[in-house]
């Protein structure tokens, strides 16, 4: 029997909670959900919060942190009864608040670009106005990366990651990649030029450059809608083309404007090899000008956060008679700098703003959000007849997409993620401690999402 990959045992994983899910029993109350019949678009529409002030030269404004007793940290410690065993809840987590002075619900839609914005986006960023149905580099584009990567085995002669690096094998593991592109290049059929014969108005389209570039603009009939930008192998990486990372967010904020995308922040910029710096425990490494940036949306001064939620089985969907469907619209974004030149970006998701529903909604003080998490979270997993802990670390305020009932289109709306961990993966034993705790760190997720104007319970497996 082959071993599975880590992969492949982290779908079994969710795979056997999806089933633990479909097995629970109902509960004795009801989890609080958005389905009644219009009670959401009731919340919206409801009176406005007061503005409040955030800039005040004595210091005496108050802020929505103040309006709505959000603390600097949450606490908490409780154990009760779930289904099928018992959990314990173990709270000590720093309360995230953006300094905000209102917060609107937004109504939001997938991105459909015009075909004019589409081919600005496609010329803009490659440069070329002439594109190819398929790669005409074809087999020529493996010799590509495999001077790449003799390139990084003649880096790793100076030993960049330290003296207590694993360079033995990370040698073995270039020259492994280097003979299997070695073989794809013998055994590969030369490229063909084929033009590309599509419109800039087809819902999909993945057009290739003469250099090797490529771009995908899926923003009409696909279920995966994005906007690609690629050139990671289209040219040999030759000399380093260093640069600072001032000079990188500007070359990113130029690619930004050009697809479209104001709304976003940049989180950090570090070096393109933070990977590998991880993977080796090291502060060192090759500083050659390339970084990989990481951005978040953000509107109204409010962020949305791309947390993982496979974290418990949401009894409720007994009770509301719903089933799994594919999670709401989850935008992300992602790009890397190598050698001076943007060489990936990805607009996953992508959404635009329609209207604003409610200038400034009025939202429940963090003690209710609290009062509910308390009450919620242990309707939120069953144990099957075992015993266990969540660590809850951080509590954000954030932007969720919600669908809207009976439309393609989106709410907007403001949440608090209780984010943090589960110990059944922290056993210390066996593969779950290898994909979860493997490089000693915590992978968190959002333990639970509760609704900042209603207090329903959001849940996007289930589709709500």
């Amino acid at each position: 029997m082959k071993h599975l990959s880590k992969s492949a045992v982290l779908w079994l994983l969710i795979a056997v909670l999806f089933l633990l899910c479909a097995c629970q029993p109902t509960p004795e109350e009801d989890v609080v959900v958005n389905k009644a019949e219009g009670a959401l678009e009731s919340a919206i529409s409801g009176d406005s919060a007061e503005v409040y002030a955030i800039d005040s030269s004595d210091g005496t404004a108050e802020t929505l942190r103040d309006a709505l007793h959000v603390p600097e940290t949450a606490r908490l410690s409780v154990s009760g009864p779930v289904y099928g065993g018992t959990l314990h809840v173990e709270m000590d987590a720093a309360v995230n608040m953006p300094n905000v002075s209102k917060v609107p619900v937004m109504l939001v839609e997938r991105y459909h670009p015009s075909a004019e914005q589409k081919q600005h986006i496609a010329e803009t960023l490659t440069g070329e106005t002439t594109f190819y149905e398929t790669d005409p580099l074809g087999r020529e584009r493996y010799l590509n990366v495999i001077e790449q990567y003799k390139q990084l085995l003649s880096v790793l002669k100076t030993h960049p990651y330290g003296e207590n690096a694993d360079y033995e094998s990370l040698e073995k593991e270039y020259n492994e990649q280097i003979e299997r592109l070695t073989t794809y290049y013998r055994e590969g059929k030369p490229g063909t030029k084929q033009l590309w014969r599509g419109n800039w108005s087809d819902g999909q389209m993945h057009l290739c450059t003469e250099r090797g570039e490529t771009i995908s603009i899926n923003t009409e009939s696909s279920d995966v809608y994005c906007i690609e930008y690629g050139a990671t192998d289209a040219t040999s990486s030759g000399d380093d083309a260093a640069i600072d990372a001032g000079t990188a967010r500007k070359l990113l904020e130029d690619a930004l404007e050009v697809i479209g995308n104001r709304y976003y922040e940049i989180v950090s910029i570090c070096p393109a090899d933070q990977g590998m710096r991880d993977r080796l425990g090291s502060t060192e490494g090759v500083d050659d000008g390339s970084f990989l940036i990481t951005l978040r949306p953000v509107y109204a001064g409010i962020p949305v956060y791309n947390w993982n939620t496979y974290f418990g089985s949401d009894t409720a969907a007994q009770k509301a008679g719903v089933s799994y469907s594919y999670p709401a619209l989850r935008e992300r974004l992602h790009a890397e700098i190598r050698n001076g030149e943007l060489i990936i970006l990805e607009w996953i998701d992508p959404i635009e703003v329609l209207s604003v529903e409610n200038e400034n909604v009025s939202l429940l003080s963090f003690d209710e959000i609290m009062k509910i998490f308390e009450k919620q979270i242990f309707m939120n997993i069953y144990l099957d007849g075992t015993e266990n802990t969540v660590i809850v670390t951080d509590v954000f305020f954030s932007y969720r997409c919600v669908p809207k009932r009976d439309s393609d289109q989106y709410y907007l709306l403001p949440v608090w993620d209780f984010v943090g961990y589960d110990t059944i993966f922290d056993t210390g034993k066996g593969v779950a401690d290898t994909l979860y705790r493997g490089s000693g760190k915590i992978y968190k997720e959002s333990l639970l999402t509760v609704n900042a104007i209603d207090g329903s319970i959001l849940n996007e497996f289930l589709g709500y």
